[in-house]
């Protein structure tokens, strides 16, 4: 593909790792970029270490065959967190934010809100959560708005609206009764949400006031510094002539607007990911962002959209299921490719069972882990490996059970 912006759809187990990987080599290797000049984004240390893993062994194997003259320099690939971080890092100064803040864990953050919402004395008495509650709805309402970019003084604002508006509606006719019935639930939820403001912007003051950051603030934060200055894009740019973006799907609204302030005007960029994968819809991220991806970094013109759809890491029966769970999904928004088993997948085995209790269902998995190493057992002398096996669980309370069995 040219240097320009593009969009990879790639589905569960098809290679977006080691595709990102090789667009890097041909790009060098065909003179287009320098390796320092390739910046990779993901989402955690352990994928950012794997692409920057491949990518200089790719490279390091083709200079070794002597045909290519691969320029020196390393790739930088970091979290998208780290990127946000280092933005602030250096240029947050102009906005009044000093570098060095400390970076505050979740546990951090919950020990400090907690603290905060024992020792509040304002008016709660519309509030009847327990405090952990309390707690929880804090730091949620804190990401939100910090996530969407959202003001403080703009979501009291609305919500008080939306307040005014519910309060406003007639009454009497079992109509209108039902009405308000059904709308209970959303008036106590601005109720509760614009008791809880005060609460969020005195943890906001308390972390500034002990130099500590979280990384929903450090992403607001580097995506307010992109936006109010050009030159910060403009150095960017020129550092940075090709970008990788992995999971774009779960970038939230901030670490977009970051992204586009910064690379946003036609600059070749790559982005990779799977709406159908999405899971951080809870802090801001929207699959439609891949959808939109030639609307936001084409600069007006038309992006290559390309697709992995073959999955080489499932057998041929597990991956039909999955489309079948998955099809729901398909409903037209998102132009996602059915996913086929790569050339000699092995069938693989689909049971499904419903078992009259969790513990039956826990010894049942037992029981199945069981043969799997009985097996292994006698096709290996007693010393063998024996094979590893996960288990994906609903909800947490789940684990204990299937572990001890």
């Amino acid at each position: 593909a040219p240097m320009a912006p593009g969009v990879v759809v790639a589905g569960a187990g098809s290679g977006k790792t080691e595709t990102m990987a090789s667009r890097v080599v041909w790009l060098v290797a065909n003179g287009h970029v320098h390796p320092d000049e390739v910046l990779g984004l993901t989402f955690t240390r352990k994928a950012a270490t794997e692409l920057g893993l491949r990518v200089r062994r790719r490279l390091a194997a083709l200079a070794s065959t002597g045909r290519v003259d691969i320029p020196t320099g390393e790739p930088s690939v970091s979290t998208y967190d780290a990127f946000a971080g280092r933005i602030v890092n250096e240029q947050g100064a102009r906005l009044g934010v000093e570098p060095g803040r400390r970076l505050l864990t979740p546990a951090g953050s919950w020990q400090r809100a907690a603290r905060l919402v024992h020792r509040w004395d304002g008016d709660m008495d519309e509030v009847s959560s327990a405090p952990d509650t309390v707690v929880a709805d804090v730091l949620d309402l804190h990401e939100q708005s910090a996530s969407h970019l959202a003001e403080l003084s703009g979501v009291r604002s609305r919500t008080s609206e939306l307040l005014t508006l519910i309060d406003s509606l007639p009454s009497g006719p079992r109509q209108r009764k039902a009405l308000h019935s059904r709308l209970e639930g959303v008036r106590r939820a601005q109720v509760t949400r614009l008791n809880v403001l005060p609460l969020v912007e005195q943890y906001r003051a308390d972390l500034a006031g002990a130099d500590l950051a979280d990384f929903a603030t450090i992403a607001a934060d580097a995506a307010t510094v992109a936006r109010s200055f050009a030159d910060v894009g403009e150095a960017m740019r020129a550092q940075f002539r090709l970008v990788l973006l992995d999971e774009f799907q779960d970038t939230s609204h901030a670490q977009l607007d970051l992204l586009l302030a910064l690379f946003g005007v036609g600059h070749p960029v790559t982005a990779v990911g799977d709406p159908f994968q999405s899971i951080y819809a809870w802090r801001g991220a929207n699959a439609d962002t891949l959808a939109s991806f030639a609307e936001h970094f084409g600069g007006g013109r038309p992006v290559q959209r390309h697709s992995l759809r073959t999955s080489f890491r499932n057998s041929v029966n597990v991956l039909a299921a999955a489309n079948v769970v998955a099809e729901p999904l398909r409903d037209g928004t998102h132009a996602v490719d059915t996913l086929v088993p790569m050339r000699d997948a092995p069938v693989g085995e689909v049971r499904v069972a419903l078992h009259r209790s969790r513990r039956d269902q826990a010894e049942a998995v037992g029981d199945q882990v069981q043969q799997i190493w009985d097996g292994a057992r006698a096709a290996t002398d007693a010393s063998g490996q024996l094979p590893s096996i996960g288990v994906l669980v609903r909800k947490r309370d789940e684990m204990a059970p299937i572990e001890a069995a």
